[in-house]
């Protein structure tokens, strides 16, 4: 499957909400957030990104094949879009191809331009996280839980679900051309003001990086969508850069605070 849906669960629906994961993330991996909604009135949608769940990637795994990846299984813009980390990068690419695709947007820890040897660096991860399940699911388990204590036990399988249904080599090939390529590496507020001047950043409040288990979004681009966006719409949550996983109390309160 490449949709996991939650109908709304009080009455008559408010609007549908579209849920984009990170990388090496899975549909069900919104398995807390997706009936939170619903039972806020909500609709809710989560899709297997390309190269995720089992699904392909034709061609290069770049923001137009995510795209259109999306709009192969969901092609009515919804009323709320939420993507985190490579969802964020997929649904700035939703709205760089139809302006106003999504009334409402929500980028959970959008990702700053990485170095080049991080780039690399991100790649080799990829591939080896998915080698490492297939030859000893358990230990990544635990590795798992024992990186991220906050995690509930269905956010850990989920989370291992996910890589062992990843397609690495797409995205490695991917992100090693980005590394050669500057041109590729748009600055990510002026590619979030650009395409989506309205929206909602979700970011850890940490000064950590990404590779220090904190944010995917450094200080300047912080302040920069904070200067550039409408005000009290960069939004910091205690946490890493899965917010959703690491503090899905706050993050489900700072939906309603958008959202109602």
């Amino acid at each position: 499957m490449a949709l996991q849906r939650w109908p709304s669960t009080a009455g008559l629906a408010r609007g549908r909400v579209l849920l984009l994961h990170g990388m090496s993330g899975i549909a069900d991996s919104w398995w807390r957030i997706g009936p939170a909604l619903a039972a806020r009135g909500w609709d809710v949608t989560a899709v297997d990104q390309a190269g995720h769940g089992g699904r392909p990637v034709r061609g290069d795994a770049g923001h137009d094949a995510l795209a259109q990846a999306i709009l192969e299984v969901y092609p009515d813009g919804p009323d709320v879009l939420i993507g985190h980390s490579l969802g964020a990068i997929t649904a700035l690419a939703l709205l760089e191809r139809e302006p106003g695709w999504a009334r409402t947007v929500i980028l959970e820890e959008p990702a700053s331009s990485l170095a080049p040897e991080a780039l690399v660096g991100l790649a080799a991860s990829i591939t080896a996280d998915v080698a490492a399940v297939r030859q000893d699911r358990e230990a990544v388990v635990e590795r798992v839980r024992r990186d991220c204590p906050r995690w509930a036990d269905e956010d850990v399988h989920w989370a291992v679900q996910g890589i062992a249904e990843l397609d690495p080599e797409p995205f490695a090939r991917h992100l090693i051309a980005l590394a050669h390529d500057a041109h590729r590496r748009p600055s990510t507020p002026e590619r979030i003001l650009a395409a989506a001047p309205e929206a909602y950043i979700l970011v850890a409040d940490t000064d950590r990086s990404l590779l220090e288990g904190g944010s995917a979004l450094n200080r300047r681009d912080r302040e920069a969508l904070a200067a550039g966006l409408p005000e009290g719409h960069v939004i910091a949550l205690d946490g890493g850069h899965c917010l959703h996983r690491d503090a899905p109390g706050e993050w489900l309160a700072a939906l309603a605070a958008i959202i109602g």
